[in-house]
């Protein structure tokens, strides 16, 4: 594990909600978020990659995440966009799930982690159903299983304020597939702010439905 590199998608909601949670989020917390995921592999080579949700009519700021030689960077080059429609959906993390699986790491291993950012609630598909009920068939449950297929971990960052199920859904069935486990943060988290969701073990998926560890 700790000879694999590293790269991280934070993938952040680039909405008018997400302002008042902004500054603190790109000055502190991120970063600390970053730390915890760099230091299990404290020598591996990292590649950080940010994206908002949606575009901009910056034509310079494409759909695809952009890659920095650090988050600060990314973090105070992202662009945000004020559509009302601005929030995450299963299609929108599913196409970063898909990059981020291609993402080439120089032929290494690499350990991949997705960061979810989010300051509204999903758009949902399951409308009439409670997304916390396991039917396997689901679109969120498709996408933790496909999460899970492509052994990325996968990491919330949410505002407490809002009702964040299927996001919520999206994590604890990640990671009951990945047979891994929730880690507490190692700094400081004011729940009354912002809530921080993070896994750690294994991860890794075989086409047979076994796990195996390393």
């Amino acid at each position: 594990m700790h000879h694999q590199a590293v790269a991280a998608l934070f993938l952040i909601e680039n909405s008018q909600a997400m302002m008042t949670m902004w500054s603190d989020l790109r000055d502190y917390f991120l970063q600390d978020v970053m730390t915890r995921l760099s230091v299990s592999n404290p020598a591996a080579p990292i590649t950080t990659l940010v994206s908002g949700s949606l575009p901009t009519n910056d034509t310079a700021f494409t759909a695809a995440p952009r890659q920095y030689s650090t988050l600060q960077s990314g973090l105070l080059d992202l662009r945000f966009n004020w559509d009302p429609k601005n929030r995450f959906s299963v299609e929108t993390i599913w196409r970063y799930v898909d990059y981020l699986a291609a993402t080439d790491m120089y032929g290494m291993p690499a350990v991949r982690h997705l960061v979810i950012v989010a300051a509204s609630p999903p758009f949902d598909d399951t409308i009439g159903a409670d997304p916390t009920c396991y039917s396997g068939s689901s679109r969120w449950h498709q996408l933790a299983l496909k999460i899970t297929q492509a052994n990325i971990q996968c990491h919330l960052v949410l505002s407490p304020n809002q009702d964040m199920r299927s996001l919520v859904v999206l994590f604890e069935e990640t990671l009951r597939l990945q047979n891994a486990v929730e880690e507490s943060p190692s700094f400081p988290v004011d729940r009354t702010n912002m809530i921080c969701r993070l896994s750690t073990g294994p991860q890794f998926y075989s086409a047979s439905g076994s796990n195996s560890f390393s």
